[in-house]
């Protein structure tokens, strides 16, 4: 389904599709720059510390802050034993004790209150949390050195990441304020209420790539390919889907009783669109038949690198052999379903030598390859993180509520191009490129 904006956008792609009310007018907020550390150690299977950070400003101080669709909270480093030489200021601003848990860390702090920006719009008496203490929540000078996100253990150790930045959909905040952009889009009711993230991939090997951008009161048609295809939200807690199956090439991976297994008490499909985690998650049974599956295409690699207990020298394999996997998410109607391609190069990723893999220290020698597809317990459904995220732009739409997908644009290699020179189809490739450049024109 295509969700038709308002004409005042100048950079929007614009549908005939009638089947969804229109978007507000809207005044344009800056697009902030992201900025790409993925976690080079990778320290766990499924870990959630594949990071991009973005300024917010908190009472006129700006930190870089991880952005999490997953999670509801603003939270910053509070106090200089965090390792962050930048950190928020406890006043008599700050009161309540808070502890939050993630996937992969915590943090214990005070609830305070003060001004939040974010680009040039600013939210008044906002509660967020101040850290006191935490576990693989920052990446500062001084992060202790056992820590999974310690510059030492990230590819890119020089950029700093102080807190979180919170972009969840109807989650009850126990700090007191809903998700920052709830509450910006509440004090500027100009703003149409989408926001949508260009998350780059960083090639480590090879020190390039990665930033992006976050688009907030507007949808840019330029960081994308084609027409935003949306589906609905499902009513939980977060920018949740329904997907509907998983291929691992022609192979299926999802039991045929999934929707009773894999969602809440009260059958709510429970597939998070999270940019707070490093890879795709499935259910544990889809994880066990999708790895089966890409096993069989390499099976010279040991076990252990399959259960993501082991990495593999760069030159073990060619994983361009790996068949893709495709995700099916239900549409707003029969016709209407999605799939959402994540090629070889998100389900492993290439470690340099110089960073943990997993948990094996650097070593000289070759890069190493990283099992990245990831399991969670049955009952959560699945997780689609930076792996969906690093392949397409993803559009988020308060009202209906929908999220969007379209082929990501503006970051160099994705899936599009690289199925076409994998399979030696120049005359594709400028056939996509000319439907690119005509919707390109019709803007």
């Amino acid at each position: 389904m295509v969700l038709p904006l308002a004409p005042a956008f100048r950079l929007m792609l614009v549908s005939a599709c009638l089947a969804s009310p229109p978007l507000p007018q809207s005044q344009q907020l800056r697009s902030l720059a992201l900025r790409k550390h993925r976690a080079g150690a990778l320290a766990v299977a499924g870990d959630e510390m594949d990071d991009y950070s973005v300024l917010v400003g908190i009472d006129g101080v700006d930190y870089h802050l991880n952005v999490d669709t997953g999670s509801a909270l603003v939270g910053v480093a509070g106090n200089a034993s965090i390792g962050c030489e930048r950190h928020y200021a406890m006043g008599d601003r700050c009161g309540a004790d808070i502890a939050v848990s993630y996937g992969s860390g915590f943090w214990t702090g005070r609830v305070c209150e003060g001004t939040v920006s974010l680009g040039p719009f600013a939210v008044d008496d906002y509660k967020f949390g101040a850290y006191e203490r935490q576990r693989a929540m920052t990446t500062c000078a001084h992060t202790p050195v056992d820590d999974p996100t310690a510059p030492g253990r990230m590819t890119r150790p020089d950029l700093a990441m102080e807190g979180i930045l919170g972009l969840s959909f109807q989650q009850k905040v126990n700090a007191g304020s809903p998700p920052l952009l709830e509450a910006l889009f509440a004090a500027h009711g100009d703003a149409a209420r989408v926001f949508g993230l260009q998350c780059c991939g960083y090639d480590a090997a090879r020190r390039r790539g990665g930033g992006g951008s976050l688009d907030v009161g507007v949808l840019d048609e330029s960081k994308h390919y084609g027409e935003l295809r949306w589906v609905p939200v499902t009513p939980s807690a977060y920018w949740s889907v329904w997907m509907t199956s998983a291929r691992v090439g022609g192979s299926e991976a999802l039991p045929p009783d999934v929707a009773a297994v894999d969602a809440y008490g009260d059958g709510t499909p429970q597939t998070i669109v999270d940019s707070g985690t490093s890879g795709v998650l499935l259910p544990a049974r889809a994880f066990d038949a999708a790895t089966a599956s890409l096993a069989a295409a390499a099976p010279a690699l040991p076990a252990a690198f399959w259960a993501g207990a082991a990495c593999v020298p760069e030159s073990a394999f060619d994983p361009s052999a790996l068949p893709p996997l495709t995700l099916t998410l239900a549409g707003a109607g029969p016709g209407d379903a999605l799939d959402l391609v994540v090629p070889w190069r998100r389900l492993v990723v290439l470690v340099p030598a110089s960073q943990y893999c997993l948990e094996s220290p650097p070593r000289g020698g070759e890069d190493r390859w990283a099992y990245a597809l990831g399991a969670v317990d049955e009952g959560r459904n699945a997780i689609l993180g930076q792996a969906l995220f690093e392949e397409y732009y993803v559009a988020h739409a308060y009202d209906g509520p929908w999220i969007g997908f379209a082929p990501i644009r503006g970051c160099g290699p994705t899936a599009i191009f690289e199925a076409l020179e994998d399979h030696a189809a120049p005359v594709a490739l400028a056939v996509v490129a000319f439907v690119a450049f005509f919707a390109a024109a019709l803007a």
